[in-house]
């Protein structure tokens, strides 16, 4: 269930993060590149930190 919740919330926060960046960033591909490499390191570092 924990697991369910922590997709979840991740799923939120990168829709909100696309969403606003599509309005600071009004070109498509930059906007889309930004939140992925965003998602990326966030994921990076939860991953990280949930194997300690």
């Amino acid at each position: 269930m924990k697991s369910l919740v922590l997709v979840s919330v991740g799923g939120v926060f990168g829709t909100l993060l696309r969403y606003f960046l599509g309005l600071v960033i009004p070109d498509d591909r930059t906007g889309t590149l930004v939140a992925n490499m965003v998602g990326v390191a966030l994921a990076s570092a939860l991953l990280v930190l949930m194997e300690r």
